[in-house]
């Protein structure tokens, strides 16, 4: 209560709490991955370009053997020289896959010009997002109701 008294400074404004839970990696591509969910301590690359990495590779070097990290700024756009790098670091490390954050995972699913050869070797770390205190129906509806609002703005 009183965290959230601190926080609230507006009238309107609503804080949610939340955790998350992280899983073991799992193949990007699926079609072409070429071996089961990842072995603890097997070689990885991390990979990550996200806001605050440091818990990622935290737990990436408690359960694997990191051979390689590439941190890249938030919200980064992958470019040709990215996945050279990354094509150079899976040669440098003979058996190492890469391991990426599920935030950067959709980046390179969206991305028509990731190499095939890259595929069967990338994996992702998927993630559950649960609320504390029951928020997500209020938080679910002011979601819907700021978008509602909005489009009655653009009409």
């Amino acid at each position: 209560r009183i965290l959230r008294k601190v926080l609230i400074q507006i009238a309107y404004q609503q804080v949610y709490y939340t955790r998350f839970e992280s899983f073991i990696p799992q193949p990007l591509f699926a079609d072409e991955a070429s071996r089961e969910p990842l072995a603890q301590g097997c070689k990885v690359i991390a990979l990550s370009g996200i806001g605050n990495p440091e818990p990622f590779l935290k737990t990436l070097h408690e359960r694997y053997k990191v051979v390689a990290e590439v941190t890249l700024d938030d919200h980064h756009v992958y470019r040709v020289r990215d996945i050279r790098l990354l094509a150079s670091l899976l040669a440098k490390h003979p058996g190492a896959v890469i391991v990426t954050t599920e935030k950067d995972a959709v980046r390179i699913l969206n991305n028509p010009y990731f190499p095939h050869r890259l595929k069967r070797s990338i994996f992702y770390v998927p993630i559950k997002v649960e609320f504390i205190d029951r928020g997500e129906t209020e938080f679910t509806a002011g979601i819907e109701k700021t978008i509602r609002d909005s489009r009655l703005f653009k009409s």
